[in-house]
């Protein structure tokens, strides 16, 4: 478990994303809105910030553009195997981020765990640089919400009013957070 935060840490959530039924989620690039607020977002941060992200194309074209980008899975947004495409997909993200746990869908407890990991070690490599890591509405929720970042009840109020892109520094060892910048 991270206990505390000696550089600066920026998480950001994905640009808007060109989706399509045709394709994985996992492969969507960014639309033509998403890129430019991609751009605007990459010029704010701080130039020499290392720069991590899920595999997932929309994440790390979030941060393209400014300097190398790392791709790490532990980033990912939460595995929803057999996830319809339907008016019902908000409805069914909330339960999950509520505690519900949807059948095919990575436990949020292996989720955290698994993004809590890749932080730990990012930060401990490199402690006294900024780090900014692009990932996903849900995941980077639920971990907010492990860090004491974010309370429980306010998750879904959270997660539902994110902005394509986000983006928030955390301080504090985690446990308190803004938006950046």
């Amino acid at each position: 478990m991270l206990t505390r935060l000696l550089g600066v840490l920026l998480l950001v959530r994905h640009a808007m994303p060109a989706a399509s039924r045709e394709e994985a989620p996992d492969t969507w690039a960014l639309s033509t809105e998403g890129r430019a607020e991609a751009r605007a977002l990459v010029a704010a941060l701080p130039p020499d910030s290392l720069l991590f992200s899920t595999d997932e194309r929309k994440a790390w074209e979030t941060l393209r553009g400014s300097s190398e980008v790392t791709r790490d899975p532990r980033f990912n947004e939460i595995k929803r195997r057999g996830e319809p495409w339907d008016v019902n997909f908000r409805e069914r993200r909330r339960h999950y981020l509520e505690g519900t746990a949807h059948r095919g869908w990575e436990p949020q407890a292996e989720a955290v765990a698994r993004f809590d990991a890749g932080v730990a070690e990012v930060l401990q490599k490199w402690p006294t640089v900024p780090v900014v890591i692009a990932t996903h509405g849900m995941v980077l929720t639920m971990w907010l919400v492990r860090r004491g970042a974010l309370a429980q009840a306010q998750a879904v109020h959270f997660w539902s009013a994110l902005w394509f892109p986000d983006c928030f520094l955390l301080e504090g060892g985690g446990q308190s957070m803004r938006r950046y910048p």
